[in-house]
């Protein structure tokens, strides 16, 4: 055991109570710092609490961080450098007590020996004359405690500052920590918003990040509120400033409340609501709700184009209007009023620039369903066919009105629906003509009788009806059988024509006829219209003077005499010989 081992052991002891002390204040330094700056970023942020920019709570941490290393570099990191030895803690108790610098040397001595040192026999009694009094060198108050009792004064005020704080107003507090880690919480007011809806969306005020509202170009913009704590003269009012710049202000109207039964116990309080809109939005816009002494962080809309849709129309005329051209009819695209046949099946397909959710078709009061036609579809153009099946569209009978919405991916639909019309194109009855070679017949002739039939799509049918005619009075066919021929049948797997010609010779002698008689032909015909009824027409009748020989003859010479007489007169216009007035 050395003689100053004591006096080691305490110098030792005052290192290491030194080197807390200097931690201590370093420490203290930076926490009365950092609370500082707390209360001054809360006082600013308050003062600023309109504003809802996470930019400018970002600018004023950065501030606050800033504030903080220059604080830790001026106040706390001096007291981090250095280490505290033994021999300089001698020297400092050397200076408190007041004693000489023996203790220094002493120290010194007993340490491992030095070449040249001096005379061993006075070391020795330096270090035995230290040791006779080490035990009386009193080390309270050589290490300086002001500093840190300053700081922790200091300290300790801003803590009862804090608690203050957290006792009286513990909702800002627990708002400001949650502003500092950037959440969206606002500090406590009277009026509280419950909830806002834009367009029938909900928006949560809690999150940090803007929510989406997209709205279609040209739409209005719809609001909204429920709040609690509102009082009667609280006004609701809206905020925009476009991208351009321009500020619109406008308020929104309270919700007028359903009637309650004056029996009824009064209902629980209730949210407040408001609602209002914006009638066309043009540009994006940031727009705030205030209500109260509330309001909202500013919220981003953005303007997106509607869904640009167009109609393709096809039309599948029915089988007998196939005859004279293509079995599909495609009409230009965008084309929403047009004409079809009746029992012509109608699709109007849908183009769309856009991924669709769905296409929906009303035509009156029956609703038509649409599917994703893939194969047609490409990038940037979906192609939607609707499902006819048991519609009025699959066999169109009637002038129809329709109107088409969509709906895509998100959740908008068109600011008017697409609106058409299909008329149904006029298909008028057949018409026919007949014609015979001369009136005058023998009772035993068979006169041929020409007939030609047109129809806008397909004749289905051909006839004639005979009459006899014996004086003023019909003359009825023998054995009381029709007066009716058939001349022409549309078969069922037949290609329906639009024109047909032909001739019959109609066989008199099968008649009871006599000189005198009249005969008269009529010749019919009904045009094809599928599965509904045809049209008929009739032709002019034909008219045969049943006689003899001589009145066959005279019948030709009048026809001579007659030819003639038109003959004459033409030459006579031709040479201009006519009769002068």
């Amino acid at each position: 055991m050395k003689p100053l081992d004591h006096l080691s052991r305490q110098l030792v002891a005052l290192c290491r109570q030194a080197q807390r002390v200097r931690l201590a204040t370093a420490v203290s330094g930076a926490a009365i710092a950092l609370l500082i700056v707390l209360v001054a970023i809360f006082a600013i942020d308050w003062l600023f609490r309109e504003s809802g920019d996470i930019l400018q709570r970002l600018v004023l941490l950065g501030l606050g961080v800033a504030a903080l290393i220059w604080a830790f570099v001026r106040y706390a990191l001096p007291w981090l450098g250095g280490r505290e030895e033994p021999l300089e803690m001698a020297l400092r108790l050397q200076r408190h007590v007041g004693i000489d610098s023996d203790l220094i040397a002493a120290l010194q001595f007993e340490g491992p020996p030095v070449a040249d040192g001096g005379s061993a026999a006075l070391k020795t009694a330096l270090v035995e004359d230290v040791a006779a009094r080490q035990r009386n060198i009193k080390v309270d108050g050589v290490v300086q405690r002001g500093a840190l009792l300053k700081r922790l004064k200091v300290l300790g005020l801003l803590g009862v500052l804090w608690a203050a704080l957290g006792i009286l107003i513990p909702s800002y507090v627990g708002v400001f920590f949650n502003r500092l880690l950037l959440g969206a919480q606002q500090y406590p007011t009277r009026t509280q918003f419950t909830s806002l809806t834009i367009n029938g969306k909900p928006v949560d005020l809690s999150r940090t990040e803007p929510p989406s509202i997209r709205v279609p170009y040209g739409r209005p913009l719809k609001f909204a509120v429920e709040a609690t704590g509102v009082t009667r003269d609280d006004k609701c009012r809206v905020e925009m400033t476009g991208s351009k710049g321009g500020l619109s202000v406008f308020d929104l109207e309270p919700r007028a409340e359903a009637p309650r039964d004056p029996d009824a116990p009064p209902p629980p309080p209730a949210p407040s609501g408001y609602a209002g809109k914006y009638e066309r939005l043009l540009e994006d816009a940031s727009c705030k709700v205030y209500l109260g002494d509330a309001w909202t962080r500013p919220l981003e809309v953005a303007v997106i184009p509607s869904p640009m849709i167009e109609v393709e129309p096809e039309i599948v005329p029915p089988r007998y209007a196939q005859a004279d051209g293509p079995g599909v009819r495609r009409l230009p695209r965008g084309t929403r009023q047009f004409a079809v046949v009746e029992g012509s099946e109608v699709k109007l397909n849908v183009s769309s620039d856009r991924p669709l959710k769905a296409v929906t078709l009303m035509v009156g009061d029956a609703k038509v369903e649409y599917s994703l036609d893939k194969e047609a579809s490409r990038t940037g153009a979906e192609i939607w066919v609707p499902k006819l099946e048991g519609t009025p569209l699959a066999a169109v009978a009637e002038p129809l009105k329709f109107a088409i919405d969509v709906l895509d991916a998100e959740e908008q639909t068109l600011e008017r629906p697409l609106e058409g019309y299909v008329r149904i194109e006029p298909d008028q009855p057949p018409r026919i003509a007949a014609a015979t070679k001369t009136p005058f017949v023998l009772p035993v002739a068979q006169p041929t009788n020409y007939y030609g039939v047109s129809d806008d799509h397909a004749v289905g049918r051909i006839w004639l009806t005979w009459e006899v005619l014996r004086g003023d009075a019909p003359l009825a066919a023998e054995g009381g059988g029709p007066n009716v021929i058939e001349l022409f049948q549309l078969e069922k797997d037949e290609k329906p024509e639009p024109v047909l010609e032909g001739e019959y010779a109609f066989d008199l002698g099968k008649l009871p006829l006599a000189k005198g008689d009249t005969v008269k032909i009529v010749f019919h015909a009904t045009d094809y219209r599928g599965k509904n009824p045809g049209k008929s027409a009739a032709s002019e009748p034909l008219v045969f003077q049943v006689t003899d020989e001589q009145g066959i003859m005279a019948s030709l010479l009048e026809g001579d005499q007659k030819s003639a007489r038109e003959l004459e007169l033409f030459i006579k216009q031709l040479l201009g010989l006519g009769e002068t007035p």
